[in-house]
């Protein structure tokens, strides 16, 4: 039992990269720039970003379903006011496709989507998860550190690249870890705090109002902080020790914005009996 566990947790190691030899004819269309970073508990990550290069409007052909799926998540997102072709052509440009690999994979799975960014002058970026491909670890969480890893990264390309703008595509594990993510976000939005401390505050006037002390308690006289509407406490705490593990100069004084675009996931079933 041991042993398949140990395979559970640590796969086994697999490159990958003849996939990549495979997209070959539209790799001139891009840019590559490998990098890597360090995650929180000081594994480094291997990344590798295809920033595309073509200057020209995308093509309003759209080939796939994967081309039309892509096209209606990034008109989805607030761009409902700007619903030229050119206009969706540029937000496309300007946005970032940022795939998340499976189980014992390695970050060249994602290559296949090369073809359809190169369609519509999108850029990639592949990266190999913790303990998986080129990156250190010795055992993956199944999105517990990595949905940390994966904030780092996009705050990573943001400081390097100045995309701030982001669609999530993960699979298996890669999926899980985009969902952890995403939760994490929405928990810890002010928003979502604010009515947890609305709720605390009406909670403990009833309980001083019942008990017959309500202007004797300390607690009754405090005043209540409540976050800010931008305020996301995953967010903040997830900067901070990015900019200090990745020697960002200015990380306490830069001001990070995010946008998620769209997420595509995918998990793998096998129906047995």
């Amino acid at each position: 039992m041991d042993g398949f566990m140990s395979k559970i947790v640590c796969p086994k190691r697999v490159n990958m990269a003849t996939l990549l030899y495979n997209q070959r004819k539209f790799l001139s269309n891009f840019d590559q720039k490998q990098f890597t970073f360090i995650t929180f508990d000081n594994l480094k990550i291997n990344c590798i970003l295809f920033l595309n290069n073509v200057q020209e409007k995308a093509s309003t052909s759209f080939l796939s379903n994967i081309g039309k799926g892509l096209q209606k998540m990034i008109n989805k997102e607030g761009f409902q006011e700007k619903k030229t072709e050119e206009a969706l052509a540029q937000k496309m440009k300007d946005s970032l496709v940022v795939y998340n690999h499976s189980h014992g994979s390695s970050k060249f799975e994602g290559s296949h989507l090369l073809a359809i960014c190169s369609e519509h002058n999108m850029s990639l970026l592949l990266y190999d998860s913790r303990a998986c491909g080129e990156s250190e670890g010795n055992m993956i969480s199944f999105g517990k550190n990595e949905k940390i890893d994966l904030m780092y990264l996009l705050l990573k390309v943001q400081v390097d690249f100045g995309f701030d703008k982001f669609v999530l595509w993960g699979r298996s594990i890669g999926c899980n870890s985009i969902i952890n993510f995403l939760y994490e976000m929405e928990m810890n939005k002010s928003e979502y705090l604010n009515e947890v401390i609305r709720q605390k505050k009406e909670q403990e006037e009833e309980f001083w109002q019942n008990s017959g002390r309500l202007g004797s308690s300390s607690k009754r006289r405090m005043i209540v902080e409540y976050p800010s509407d931008f305020f996301n406490r995953f967010f903040n705490k997830v900067v901070q020790s990015f900019g200090k593990n990745n020697n960002v100069p200015d990380w306490k004084e830069r001001k990070f914005e995010m946008t998620i675009l769209g997420r595509w996931t995918g998990l793998a079933l096998r129906r047995t009996g």
